[in-house]
């Protein structure tokens, strides 16, 4: 990929994540992303660096494009990134958020009462 922009759009594309989830991960307003992505300004080093921690993302690629986007250790690794998203949802959201992470494993209470081996199932295929 030619332009550090093009190299942080393919993160969130590869991510599957919305620009809001993107930013708030990368610790920075949908205006400033924006103003990225259409040349009015560069990115900041502390945007960058939000995405390798964040994301798993390594921090060569994001600078070059050399090598691979993601490191190949725990932190890039999916699972280790979705859990980190649901440890977040319910420390912000605590019940609410707990739902939710249910909801989208499919082991919300009424999911698991009809059929109680299905959290393990879902954790074990990383959702």
């Amino acid at each position: 990929m030619k332009s550090i922009v093009q190299r942080f759009l393919a993160v969130k594309e590869a991510l599957d994540i919305s620009k809001a989830d993107f930013c708030r991960g990368a610790e920075i307003s949908t205006t400033s992303l924006d103003n990225y992505i259409n040349g009015k300004g560069a990115p900041k080093a502390l945007f960058l660096a939000n995405i390798c921690n964040k994301f798993g993302v390594d921090g060569t690629w994001i600078l070059t494009g050399d090598g691979e986007m993601f490191r190949k250790d725990e932190v890039g690794d999916p699972v280790v990134l979705r859990m980190r998203e649901a440890e977040r949802l319910i420390k912000e959201h605590g019940e609410v958020g707990l739902e939710i992470v249910r909801l989208t494993l499919g082991t919300s209470d009424e999911t698991s009462k009809s059929d109680p081996g299905v959290c393990d199932e879902k954790i074990a295929s990383g959702y």
